[in-house]
């Protein structure tokens, strides 16, 4: 299911307890921020045109474009996200060919999921000026309307078209998250002023998150029957749950009881931290498939993010897996799994700029030279990644 689109570092950096590492994550956030804007101007344009075609770059990996954000994918491989730095334009990557989704109005737009029927979901500033949840179906963008207010976000679909998301009420002071199955529903906040829905599945059960009580903590609900439930934390202050699959398991991040940010998985109400697996002490948890597998970004030794997976209980760099002479130096967030867990799409660094991926990993692909352990470690878990899709 796709995660929450949002770069975690935005949403809660401003709001983080005094004792977590605010400038590590930061920075973890800062490296694609550093390229020019005139080459994410130039392929923003490009795409507005009739489409263009992205470099399959080396088995394995495709490149959705300069400045290109991967937000979600699903099994046919099919991926949006957005392009450009600033005024951003939504895509879709379909069988070798971008195509720019347009907008509601004459600015921007940003693709958050897709399903697999091809349907996708986001938001997109409308003839007002105020961003809109849209929905894309057959070449068409729709809008959904609000909730009583001026804005609204779409940040996820479910297999079967339910989205969710969040929406200002009258007079823009509070923002609650919703469900749009034909029309918008209301589903509350938790008593802040802010509330947002990030994921959903086929049986309705929807993550949210609220940011509620004395300096703004933020706290993970499900969803489901008609009620919310408070989900726990790893022992630390706040909850930030960002997707759901099939069989109810979420993913996010939580501040653990140590005041650092880990990604986490909640199967049944068991909170497994899944650690920080790639040398540092920060790891964002995005969107996971429907086997439990979880992608997401964590800080390397060095400070710097690393795109990562997690499976089978164990977490591994994705770097790991870039074959050799590929031109990618950097995949440094993973921010979408497709169901079936053999796509990936996220950000990175190729040919020395910030680029859009989708990694295929029903694809052999050779590790660049590096460490021995990391390359043993990629080769298992891709093996055991494809002989579990058989």
């Amino acid at each position: 299911m796709k995660a929450h689109g949002s770069n975690l570092s935005e949403e809660v950096d401003a709001n983080l307890p005094a004792d977590t590492s605010a400038e590590r994550i930061e920075q973890m956030n800062m490296k694609n921020n550093r390229k020019t804007l005139a080459a994410s101007a130039l392929s923003a344009s490009l795409l507005l045109t009739t489409g263009f075609a992205p470099a399959a770059t080396a088995a394995g990996i495709i490149d959705l474009g300069l400045y290109a954000v991967g937000e979600g994918v699903n099994n046919s491989g099919q991926a949006v996200g957005r392009i450009g730095v600033g005024l951003s334009t939504a895509f879709l990557y379909s069988n070798g060919t971008s195509t720019s989704l347009g907008a509601l109005g004459s600015l921007g737009s940003d693709a958050r999921a897709i399903n697999n029927a091809g349907t996708i979901v986001g938001s997109s500033p409308a003839n007002d000026g105020k961003g809109k949840a849209f929905v894309y179906q057959n070449g068409t963008m729709t809008n959904l309307g609000t909730l009583g207010g001026n804005y609204s976000e779409a940040w996820a679909i479910s297999p079967n078209g339910m989205i969710v998301g969040d929406s200002t009420l009258a007079g823009d002071v509070t923002r609650n998250a919703f469900l749009y199955s034909g029309s918008m529903s209301n589903l509350g906040n938790r008593g802040g002023a802010y509330a947002t829905a990030a994921g959903i599945n086929d049986s309705g059960s929807i993550v949210m998150t609220d940011r509620t009580g004395a300096g703004n903590t933020f706290e993970g609900y499900l969803y489901s029957g008609g009620s919310a439930t408070k989900l726990g934390t790893l022992g630390g202050l706040f909850n930030v749950p960002s997707g759901i699959n099939a069989g109810g398991q979420i993913v996010g991040t939580s501040e653990t009881a140590g005041g650092t940010l880990h990604a986490y998985v909640d199967t049944n109400g068991t909170f497994t931290d899944i650690g920080s697996g790639l040398g540092g002490h920060i790891a964002f948890g995005n969107a996971i498939d429907d086997n439990g597998d979880i992608v997401g970004s964590a800080e390397r030794g060095n400070g710097n993010g690393g795109a990562f997976l997690y499976a089978n209980g164990a977490m591994i760099d994705l770097n790991s897996l870039l074959p050799a002479g590929s031109g990618w130096t950097d995949l440094d967030t993973a921010y979408g799994i497709s169901n079936d867990g053999t796509k990936i799409v996220g950000t990175g660094t190729y040919n020395g700029n910030a680029h859009g991926f989708e990694l295929d990993l029903s694809v052999t692909a050779t590790p660049e030279p590096g460490s021995m352990g990391l390359l043993a470690a990629g080769a298992a878990m891709l093996a055991y990644r494809l002989r579990r899709r058989k």
